[in-house]
């Protein structure tokens, strides 16, 4: 079915994305990554990153997963001189 199709072609792959990442990432590397991505990190415009997580197993990608919602603190120079 394609419940599990999905299921076992995902698992595939984030099975090679570990293997791989363990091999060409570094700890430090990814702590970057997973800080640049929640905002927190130089030079980035104020903002608020929130996870929202998805748990909906019936619909496609019959898995839990997460969505990202960023909310800017302050108004861009653009947004500012419109107002």
């Amino acid at each position: 079915t394609h419940p599990s199709v999905t299921r076992a072609l995902n698992t595939k792959f984030h099975d090679w994305l570990s293997t791989w990442a363990s091999k060409n990432v570094a700890d430090s590397q990814h702590r970057l990554c997973q800080d640049w991505l929640m905002g927190r990190y130089e030079n980035l415009i104020p903002q608020r990153t929130r996870v929202i997580t998805d748990n909906d197993q019936s619909r496609t990608p019959y898995r839990s997963y997460n969505r990202y919602r960023v909310e800017r603190l302050v108004k861009a120079d653009s947004e500012a001189e419109a107002t």
